[in-house]
C-alpha cells in the first residue's frame, strides 16, 4: 500500500464495504478484498475470488445470479470513490488514479469524464469552492 494513501483507503473500506452490500456475494469481505486490490492497482477476478476462497466461475455465477458483471462493480467502485478521493486536497490528482487501480492517470481521467462529463481537476476546483 501507498503510506499517503492510508487514510483514504481507511475511508474507502468503510464506504465499500456499504456499496459492496447491496448485493450478498459482495459483502463486506468482498468490499474489503476489492478495496485493498484497487490500492494495491491489482483488482482482477482471479485475485478476488482466490481471496474470497472460491473459484472464478463460481465468483462469477454468485454474481450472475445477482444481476451482476464483475467489471461493472469495479467500475462503480471506482465511480463512487474519486470524488471522495478528490475531495482531499493532499493526494494528487495522479495519486488518485493509482488508488482507484488505474495503472497511470490517462484511463482514470477518460473513465471519470465518461461518469461525470467533466476532467478530475475540474471536479476538484468544484469541491474546493464548495
Amino acid at each position: 500500500m501507498r503510506a499517503s494513501s492510508s487514510a483514504a483507503v481507511a475511508s474507502a473500506a468503510c464506504f465499500s464495504s456499504s456499496v459492496m452490500g447491496r448485493v450478498s456475494v459482495r459483502g463486506s469481505a468482498c468490499g474489503a478484498v476489492l478495496t485493498s486490490a484497487l490500492d494495491e492497482g491489482n483488482v482482477n477476478l482471479k485475485r478476488v475470488a482466490a481471496q474470497l476462497r472460491m473459484s472464478e466461475r463460481s465468483l462469477q455465477r454468485r454474481l450472475a445470479d445477482e444481476g451482476e458483471i464483475f467489471d461493472a462493480i469495479v467500475d462503480a467502485l471506482r465511480r463512487d470513490l474519486a470524488p471522495r478521493y478528490l475531495a482531499d486536497p493532499k493526494i494528487a490528482v495522479a495519486e488518485v488514479a493509482y488508488l482507484l487501480g488505474y495503472s497511470e492517470p490517462s484511463p482514470f481521467h477518460r473513465a471519470f469524464k465518461r461518469w461525470t462529463g467533466r476532467m478530475p481537476a475540474e471536479a476538484r476546483r468544484g469541491a474546493a469552492r464548495a
